[in-house]
């Protein structure tokens, strides 16, 4: 009962119903902790401080990432305290607490390698190559994209490859490197296209739609203008579509 209450939960989580999303993974919740089942509460205490963490109330998403991380660390469950752990240090980022979420993406980064999960270590370089950029440290960030770049490319996860890609481009944009960041814009938009994933394209024509710009080409700018504005559109729409399904039901 309690993994349907969390797949419902799940459900109108995706449909924007916060409401119902709430109240599903809270039944869901009280089941598992009236059964002692504490992975299953540790998950609960996860997808409910998701939930916070969407609606920007980061100290509530705090305090169930807390709660989570310390049931995972009860029953030696590292992959949950990985996960964890690289929550509570988002949340430190979005709060600006730089040392605390530094501290927390490391924890992160090591007990992903004790367990070798090679995705959750690709996904932590990452967000540490977002915590130096995001502090202006952008050799010390392009050092850590460059290495989640190169797990995710042992992986073949193209995905996370064509993120990253668009992550390294715009520290060589914030460097005014417009050559290096053009390579990486293009390398992005391509893997982008092939996987056809709207956000991705949308970051990526939006990069090479400023390089353009900054060397005085305003016809390609223009073109990868029309571009970006037409992936936005593409993802409003879903979201608006999503949104009318709810309302509907």
């Amino acid at each position: 009962i309690a993994t349907a209450l969390n797949n419902i939960g799940s459900i109108y989580d995706n449909q924007g119903d916060i409401s119902k999303a709430l109240e599903n993974y809270g039944k869901g919740l009280k089941i598992r902790e009236e059964i002692g089942d504490k992975l299953g509460i540790a998950t609960s205490l996860n997808n409910i401080g998701y939930i916070f963490t969407n609606q920007d109330d980061n100290p509530k998403a705090l305090e169930y990432f807390l709660r989570s991380l310390e049931i995972q660390k009860e029953i030696g469950h590292k992959g949950g305290m990985a996960l964890s752990l690289n929550n509570i240090g988002f949340i430190y980022d979005e709060q600006g607490d730089s040392s605390k979420a530094l501290e927390y993406h490391y924890k992160s980064l090591k007990t992903r390698e004790e367990i070798d999960d090679k995705s959750g270590i690709a996904m932590s370089l990452g967000n540490l190559g977002f915590h130096y950029k995001k502090y202006g440290n952008l050799i010390k960030g392009l050092e850590f994209y460059n290495r989640s770049y190169k797990v995710y490319k042992e992986i073949s996860d193209k995905y996370g490859m064509a993120r990253v890609l668009y992550n390294i481009g715009s520290i060589y944009l914030a460097q005014l490197k417009l050559t290096d960041a053009k390579n990486y814009f293009d390398k992005s938009y391509q893997l982008s296209k092939e996987l056809g994933y709207p956000t991705t394209i949308e970051n990526a024509a939006g990069g090479l739609k400023e390089i353009y710009e900054k060397q005085g080409n305003y016809k390609l700018a223009y073109q990868y203008y029309q571009e970006e504005i037409k992936m936005r559109d593409s993802i409003r729409n879903e979201a608006n579509y999503k949104a009318s399904v709810q309302q509907k039901s």
